[in-house]
């Protein structure tokens, strides 16, 4: 009999003891491994055309945002591919409550489209939707919850003022990281009779490489302005909004670390009680001529067996709990976040390596008093 063998019979001797302790490591490691995946993948690229693209804001707070004739000089830059002005408005969609919550924005058609190059939107559509001043576009996941198609109407009413927005859905956006609805700039200014100021501006470079210099060049351009700017690349940006999100990655952090420090706790309780309860065999074993650091490693095979099964039954479990939030996500606002939850072989290694490490640790106080004891007092238990 080999040790493995040895290990396997000592497992199958409490079959739900172990397939308990196994399910303990399993929980373990698809928590980390969900965790870690939505870590790596909010920080990852959220767009192939992230790398291009800049955001042009006003300088401080207390703004009433940026001139629209800014956008032309922007234009004239070198290393600029296109620009476009982008304004969220504040409006109720029906009763504004979960899928009818979503962003509403402002822009110049066919320069968003420029710019924002992974909207993919047919050539019908793109024609259509500049074609008709009170024409929309709207995401594609977005048309699915709230149940809207092309040709249907929507009715936008702004929150600061009785002014209601009669739209047409022109075009269907084919993005899953985009998750809004968005209807032409003029048609906002007619409404409003006058709109000389945007909120911001989304600035597409020629190449990646020209993204640096363009930061630099735009706040330049603009220092001594009555509206300087604080221009940054979408990575930037990207960042800056997961440093907003601080406390709640220190929680995600915090939850895997109780969660390790709770198996440590079930894998050592467990393999104690089997130390305890083959005191009389690990004797035999010493008798026979095994030392104490073969009876030691035969339990460290044991915990490595729990770590190794609970390691597999969690990557299968991170599969389902991936597709279960994803799912959930995909009826709510957060749609684009959905899009982004992506299976990572590396999160896989890690969550594994992480339930084998664990479990080894749960093993080192067992195994070091496994075998200890004067044999004659283990040999009277036989």
């Amino acid at each position: 009999m080999t040790a493995g063998t040895y290990a396997l019979r000592r497992l199958r001797a409490r079959p739900l003891r172990t397939l308990l302790t196994m399910m303990a490591c399993a929980i373990l490691t698809a928590l980390v491994g969900l965790l870690w995946t939505i870590d790596r993948s909010l920080s990852s690229d959220w767009s192939p055309h992230e790398a291009q693209r800049l955001v042009v804001r006003p300088r401080g707070l207390g703004t009433d945002g940026l001139p629209i004739a800014m956008a032309e000089r922007l234009r004239q830059l070198p290393g600029v591919e296109a620009v476009t002005s982008f304004d969220i408005v504040s409006a109720r969609f029906r009763d504004d409550r979960g899928a009818a919550a979503f962003q509403k924005a402002a822009v110049d058609p066919l320069p968003y489209l420029d710019v924002h190059a992974e909207a993919k939107v047919t050539a019908e559509d793109r024609k259509a939707w500049a074609g008709d001043p009170t024409g929309a576009a709207i995401a594609e996941n977005l048309a699915r919850r709230v149940g809207l198609r092309r040709g249907d109407r929507v009715v936008l009413r702004l929150n600061s003022m009785p002014v209601v927005l009669e739209l047409t859905v022109r075009a269907i956006i084919a993005c899953p990281r985009d998750s809004g609805l968005y209807f032409h700039r003029r048609y906002l200014r007619e409404k409003l009779g006058g709109l000389s100021r945007t909120d911001f501006f989304w600035v597409m470079a020629d190449r990646p490489e020209a993204v640096s210099a363009l930061t630099r060049a735009i706040d330049e351009r603009f220092e001594n302005s009555p509206s300087p700017t604080k221009t940054d690349s979408e990575r930037q940006w990207q960042l800056e909004f997961l440093g907003m999100l601080g406390n709640v990655r220190a929680l995600m952090t915090g939850i895997g670390v109780v969660a390790g420090l709770t198996l440590v706790l079930i894998t050592s309780n467990t393999l104690s009680m089997s130390a305890r309860e083959r005191r009389s065999e690990n004797a035999l074993l010493r008798v026979l001529g095994f030392g104490r650091l073969h009876v030691a490693v035969l339990l460290l095979l044991e915990s490595l067996l729990y770590g190794l099964g609970g390691g597999l039954l969690g990557s299968g479990l991170t599969i389902g709990l991936l597709h279960l939030v994803a799912s959930g996500l995909q009826s709510t606002a957060l749609a684009p976040v959905a899009a982004l939850l992506a299976l990572r072989p590396d999160v896989f290694t890690f969550a594994a390596a992480s339930s084998l490490i664990l479990s080894v640790l749960a093993a080192a106080h067992p195994a070091l008093l496994a075998g200890s004891g004067p044999l004659a007092d283990q040999l009277r238990r036989v």
